[in-house]
């Protein structure tokens, strides 16, 4: 669920410039690696705290060594879109520990329902039919999810409150659209704002889990639990360097060569496979509601999407992260 940025103040080098067929399978690898996140992290025995913050910190390096541009110039807007993205991360980690991650990946993706709700607050700008549309699917999808009755698992121990903090998630991560959204209006955002939201939530994120390794035995006990165990080290790195990292490098690439509605129906890949990794991996079966909720979230964006690409509206949209 992506969508092009403002214009850029700088025009990238030819060589950088990927052909449209390359745009496109890149877009694709995005949405499938994004997709892993909630298996990759029930894989883990560690806690979300040490997920979370080791995830970020692994992240935040490889973005920028990839996008040297990312690692300077974070203004206060900046940073204030990196602490709502930072809040996304860390509730999502958690959300995926507790609940299905069906259930946390369905419940972000409501995300538009609470940009829709409070763009003419924030940005002033009106909501258009297509927009109230969707925040009415959104709503009935969050509904659905949330009145599953099922009960906890092995994978997901504590659905209600995981399903909360997926909720969370998804409210700030509506959050980051918003800023993102004000960010390209503002004068002087170029195409590299986005990135340096994106390095600058994973720093937040990694320092703000510190705590959580001082509380459960310290560093040393996080380090003997990696290196004891390679499984868990291998996890943390493939989340940091391809999930996240490797992810954010293909879509910013991708998405100046891709229409909006192009790059939005292709990121919907992700909430699409995350159940089926989840099944698969670790043999987490989410409750008929959630598919439901789940169905609706899906049908509901890309529809939304298409309308999108027919009638466009006064505005472009902000480039959206994720989680």
């Amino acid at each position: 669920m992506a969508g092009q940025e403002g214009s850029a103040t700088a025009t990238p080098a030819a060589s950088d410039v990927l052909s449209r067929p390359a745009a496109m399978a890149s877009m694709v690898v995005t949405g499938v690696l994004f997709s892993t996140g909630g298996a990759a992290v029930k894989l883990s025995a560690l806690s979300a705290w040490q997920l979370a913050g080791s995830r970020s910190l692994v992240a935040a390096v490889v973005l920028a060594l990839l996008v040297p541009q990312s690692r300077s110039r974070w203004s206060r807007g900046t940073m204030a879109v990196g602490v709502a993205y930072a809040a996304t991360l860390v509730l999502f980690v958690h959300a995926n520990k507790l609940t299905t991650a069906a259930n946390t990946i369905f419940l972000q993706a409501t995300a538009p329902f609470w940009v829709i709700v409070a763009s003419p607050l924030v940005l002033r700008e009106r909501a258009l039919r297509r927009d109230v549309g969707l925040a009415v699917a959104m709503a009935a999808a969050m509904l659905v999810i949330l009145s599953s009755a099922a009960g906890s698992q092995t994978t997901a121990p504590a659905p209600g409150l995981g399903n909360v903090l997926a909720l969370l998630s998804g409210l700030s991560y509506a959050l980051v659209i918003l800023g993102l959204r004000w960010l390209s209006l503002e004068a002087g955002s170029d195409e590299h704002e986005g990135l340096r939201a994106v390095v600058c939530g994973n720093v937040l994120a990694a320092i703000g889990c510190a705590p959580g390794l001082w509380s459960q035995g310290g560093p040393g006990v996080f380090w003997n639990a990696v290196v004891e165990h390679p499984w868990e080290l291998a996890v943390v790195g493939y989340l940091g360097v391809f999930q996240i990292g490797l992810a954010y490098w293909l879509m910013v690439r991708a998405v100046r060569r891709l229409r909006a509605v192009e790059t939005a129906l292709l990121l919907l890949l992700e909430p699409t496979l995350s159940p089926f990794w989840a099944g698969w991996l670790v043999g987490e079966l989410p409750a008929v509601t959630t598919w439901v909720g789940g169905v609706l979230v899906v049908v509901a964006t890309a529809w939304h999407a298409i309308l999108a690409a027919e009638r466009p509206g006064r505005l472009k949209d902000a480039k959206i992260l994720r989680e």
